[in-house]
């Protein structure tokens, strides 16, 4: 076991029904790094259903990006690795130049806010970042917990608790700004408002 497999179990907790990983590297030593990693941690379902990370079917999730190109931009070629029951979206930065040094960044709709950092790169999002909590709200899962404790139900795939006013704008994390949605339909309605707001600020 690796430092960073550890590291992200210790914090994470193993995937529930593991799936095979749907990211791949068209450069053969970075898929071998991506699989010895993916051995030791999984990929599908975390802690319960909040997370969904590095997952058989987590491209289905690229076609948002397009669709908030007003906030994240076009320049760089993206890919979708994971996301929250919120609907905040990990995202890889030039996946097939840089392999498993590619970086990451977060899709934030708490607070419309794409956010990143030189030094977050995949691997150590893995070791270092996930466990250590350094992405903003993107482990905090308490209004997960407590709609979970009211509900006998879990998320489908394409399913978020979508934020109804985001932090940015005044809203708070309280389960009653929260309503069931689906992902692809959230991102679609909102990119045309939020993008307004922006543009006025």
């Amino acid at each position: 076991m690796s430092a960073a497999g550890e590291a992200f179990l210790n914090k994470i907790g193993p995937a529930i029904h593991p799936e095979n990983t749907g990211i791949r590297f068209p450069k053969r030593h970075s898929q071998l790094s991506w699989e010895r990693i993916i051995s030791e941690i999984g990929a599908g379902w975390f802690m319960d259903g909040f997370l969904y990370l590095f997952g058989a079917k987590v491209s289905i999730f690229n076609s948002i990006l397009k669709q908030w190109e007003f906030l994240i931009g076009s320049e760089v070629n993206r890919s979708v690795i994971g996301k929250n029951a919120y609907g905040a979206l990990l995202v890889i930065e030039g996946p097939d130049e840089k392999g498993v040094v590619a970086r990451v960044g977060l899709l934030d709709p708490l607070a419309i806010k794409y956010w990143t950092d030189d030094n977050l790169l995949l691997m150590n999002l893995i070791g270092n970042w996930l466990p250590q909590e350094k992405l903003p709200n993107f482990l905090s899962n308490s209004i997960f917990e407590e709609w979970r404790s009211v509900h006998d139900q879990v998320l489908e795939l394409d399913e978020i608790l979508a934020i109804k006013t985001p932090l940015s704008l005044g809203g708070k994390m309280e389960l009653s700004n929260f309503q069931v949605e689906n992902i692809f339909d959230y991102y679609a309605t909102t990119a045309p408002i939020y993008e307004k707001a922006l543009n006025k600020k």
